[in-house]
């Protein structure tokens, strides 16, 4: 396993560094990363396993665990489809985030300069950790397509994480994830409502809502899973102590929360057990490796006073209006608070372990009312860490020894505390039911893609399916939700993108002060949203009827609105 995740690591640093010495990702570049990636890994990992007593708790545990491989598979076959000519998404949670990805992905393989701006928020410098976009960017770059990668990376994490979390917690560390979740009622079951974008729940089923949708959890969930398990070991060869620090810096290029809440874990626990000495050279090695991406997210004016401040109860404030906060604690956390509770009882029992497991509850209360996010809910990046920890601790403490033997206790236990999280992981059958069109028709997309180069600023409407994002294109002003959610003001390019695409007053400046090149929109419509993608299809008979070429105009003595000009290109 230390193998497979030093490849990716290596071979996207390695990546990283090339293109950042050439200006841009190559073919060269990328066959070189992954050849000299397999050879870091082979000389730094470590084939031999951990000794540890775990299994499927009879028939039960087997029967839940080929249902989550089984729901998980279909998530990646079903990730992007094709539905009449058009992209489709299987998960509803993944309208947003997957174009996005997309985006990052064919920018990158188009030879996006580097280090990239932010291809929805040009000017800025990408801060966003976009490792795994990067590494699916090596093969979109050598030509696999599109859907094969990200199908094949997809299962790969996937695989990755559940044997990571069998591993280290047999069937409950593989049911604490995969089948976590709120309590949902019988109409959120069939619609999917209780697990998707608009469920009246917060605390979704962790896999839906957010490894498939997060992509960089492909690469710091097994990490960090294998980080958790290796820092309780006592004694470290020097290669090891080299791979540890490897895998654990590269964490914070694939995702940036996780690197954070697992660092203070790791310096907690490292201090508690006193075993920190040998971690120093880790620690250095993990320093070295994370500190230039740091400064790029940390040191270049990021206004951190949008991301980080109090938000008590999590997202209680949001749903305080239709609840209280009983009775918001009961509906996302009934199964948790029964592993709390049984937790208390395991502490009480045992003196050695409760000041490890006093440090978790403190970390989960400090993020359940401080948020390291603009949006609330994304402090979930972080709480789920907490949570996985503790279920771990649970089943150290408590399910190894209290139910030890016991299969029935053991069973009612699973059921009791993750039934929810069958219902919501039940619902997401078949994935193409819940399918969902994104994208533009392809004699669109072939339009953008051939007239518009990869570094050419963009002036479009914001919206999270729009065609350029399929395409790796660079825009003045991607979705705005995404933009707010990374720290960014977006008030004045706001202002200034709609100035351009409604022709107001000014508008030449305004494109001059955004270096935007081209203009996508519909002649006399400035909002073309998805919805009006298949009309223009129908009318569009050349990349002129909606591609703008704004270089070749003047002030504002250009009449956009004529459409018999001749003129656009």
């Amino acid at each position: 396993m230390s193998r497979i995740l030093l490849w990716v690591a290596s071979s996207v640093l390695l990546a990283a560094l090339q293109s950042l010495a050439l200006g841009q990702l190559t073919t060269f570049i990328s066959l070189s990363s992954l050849f000299c990636g397999i050879g870091i890994a082979w000389f730094l990992g470590s084939a031999k396993t951990f000794e540890r007593s775990v299994n499927f708790s009879g028939g039960f545990g087997i029967i839940l665990s080929v249902f989550i491989l089984l729901a998980g598979f279909l998530q990646y076959v079903y990730l992007l489809v094709v539905i009449d000519g058009q992209y489709a998404v299987g998960n509803p949670n993944n309208w947003g985030d997957l174009p996005l990805h997309i985006n990052y992905i064919r920018a990158l393989a188009r030879g996006l300069h580097f280090w990239p701006e932010n291809t929805e928020f040009s000017g800025e410098i990408l801060k966003y950790p976009f490792g795994m976009d990067l590494w699916n960017a090596l093969f979109e770059s050598l030509g696999i397509p599109l859907r094969a990668h990200l199908f094949l990376v997809g299962v790969g994490g996937f695989l990755l994480t559940a044997w990571a979390l069998f591993r280290r917690a047999g069937i409950w560390g593989l049911s604490a994830f995969f089948l976590s979740g709120g309590f949902v009622f019988s109409e959120g079951i069939i619609n999917g409502v209780g697990w998707g974008p608009g469920s009246a729940l917060d605390w979704k089923n962790l896999f839906l809502a957010v490894f498939v949708t997060q992509r960089g959890f492909l690469y710091a969930l097994p990490a960090g899973l294998w980080l958790i398990e290796r820092s309780a070991s006592n004694f470290f060869a020097r290669k090891e102590q080299l791979a540890f620090g490897l895998i654990w810096g590269a964490l914070v290029f694939f995702h940036l929360h996780s690197f954070l809440i697992l660092s203070v874990y790791l310096l907690g626990v490292f201090l508690l057990r006193k075993n920190w000495r040998q971690f120093i050279l880790s620690m250095a090695v993990a320093s070295a490796v994370a500190l230039p991406f740091l400064f790029v997210v940390f040191g270049q004016g990021q206004n951190l006073g949008n991301a980080i401040g109090f938000s008590w109860g999590w997202t209680f404030a949001d749903r305080m209006k239709d609840m209280g906060f009983f009775y918001y604690l009961l509906q996302n956390f009934s199964g948790f608070i029964l592993v709390l509770i049984l937790s208390l009882i395991a502490a009480y029992r045992n003196s050695n372990a409760r000041l490890e497991f006093a440090f978790l509850l403190a970390l989960w209360f400090l993020f359940f009312n401080v948020r390291v996010a603009p949006w609330a809910w994304d402090n979930i990046k972080v709480l789920l860490w907490i949570y996985i920890l503790i279920q771990i601790w649970f089943f150290d403490h408590y399910w190894q020894h209290t139910t030890k033997g016991s299969r029935w206790q053991q069973n009612l236990i699973l059921l009791c505390a993750f039934a929810p999280g069958v219902f919501q992981l039940a619902a997401s059958f078949p994935a193409r039911v819940h399918a969902s069109k994104i994208g533009p028709p392809e004699v669109l997309a072939e339009c953008v893609r051939k007239q518009i180069g990869v570094n050419d600023v963009v002036i479009a409407s914001s919206s999270y399916d729009h065609a350029l994002y399929f395409q790796g294109m660079k825009m003045a002003l991607g979705y705005e939700g995404h933009v707010w959610s990374h720290g960014y003001d977006l008030s004045k390019r706001k202002a200034q993108v709609q100035s351009i695409l409604n022709f107001a007053e000014g508008w030449p400046q305004a494109a001059k002060e955004l270096d935007a090149k081209w203009m996508v929109r519909r002649k006399n419509e400035p909002e073309l949203v998805f919805s009006q993608w298949d009309s223009v299809a129908a009318t569009a008979t050349e990349c002129e009827d909606f591609i703008y070429d704004l270089s070749q105009f003047n002030g504002s003595s250009f009449d956009f609105g004529n459409s018999n000009s001749g003129s656009h290109r």
